[in-house]
């Protein structure tokens, strides 16, 4: 565990973590069997001990977001602070909601990829000419 709260002390200062990227931290490291009877939400106080416990929160909203929804997030950097703890929030007010989302989520990821294989790609490096007028 040790190595874990080291090598997360000098990434959270050498690096601009999102609060999603300091919740995968910990899933991770919950997943590790070497790890024994801690849940991500429990090792987020022994990762993170030196952050405010206001910032211990966002993290733990943020593992619960990224547990619950899984896969279906596929770019969780991309989450803001707000979102993320307003999602998690009405996550755990209505978990019956986190079925459905799931699949919203899976549908948008989906039309986001076609989009992407539809739309023309610029003749030259720095030009969005083909974009501009797919959009």
């Amino acid at each position: 565990m040790e190595r874990y709260i080291d090598m997360v002390e000098e990434n959270v200062v050498r690096e601009d973590l999102t609060f999603a990227e300091m919740a995968q931290v910990a899933l991770r490291v919950a997943e590790d069997p070497a790890i024994e009877g801690t849940d991500a939400d429990a090792l987020v106080g022994d990762l993170y001990g030196s952050l405010h416990k206001m910032k211990r929160s966002y993290i733990r909203s943020f593992v619960f977001l990224l547990s619950t929804l899984g896969e279906a997030v596929k770019w969780p950097k991309e989450i803001s602070r707000n979102q993320g703890v307003a999602v998690a929030r009405a996550l755990k007010s209505f978990p019956a909601a986190a079925p459905e989302l799931r699949r919203e989520l899976a549908r948008a990821q989906e039309a986001f990829e076609a989009a992407l294989r539809e739309t023309p790609h610029p003749k030259e490096p720095g030009r969005c000419d083909g974009i501009l007028r797919a959009v």
